[in-house]
């Protein structure tokens, strides 16, 4: 995942542009998505995906997902680059809460 580095007046014009964002929503259960890219920005606490279908703000209670989930990854499978690769959304229908799973792209289970 990558953290934002610009500062300043370009800092602030690229939040700008990702509060403007449409938010991520789950359209159905199982919900696949190719993630290309993750980002976050740890001092506003938002964050955003880009994808095939384009970019989109995540909400915010997946924020605390989108900062750890490229390190757990890297325990899991081994290697430094976690994105892109496939994901599936799921949302609960009664509680609204949002799980995501990730496939790493050429990663096989040690089953």
């Amino acid at each position: 995942m990558a953290h934002l580095t610009y500062e300043g007046t370009i800092r602030t014009r690229l939040l700008n542009e990702v509060r403007g964002l449409p938010q991520f929503q789950v359209r159905r259960n199982g919900q696949q998505l190719e993630v290309l890219a993750l980002f976050s920005d740890p001092e506003t606490r938002i964050a955003w995906i880009e994808c095939e279908r384009g970019t989109w703000r995540l909400p915010a209670k997946l924020f605390p997902w989108a900062e750890t989930v490229e390190d757990r990854a890297r325990e899991i499978t081994g290697r430094d680059e976690v994105f892109p690769c496939r994901t599936v959304w799921e949302q609960d229908e009664d509680s609204g809460e949002l799980t995501v799973e990730i496939f790493p792209n050429g990663y096989r289970s040690p089953s």
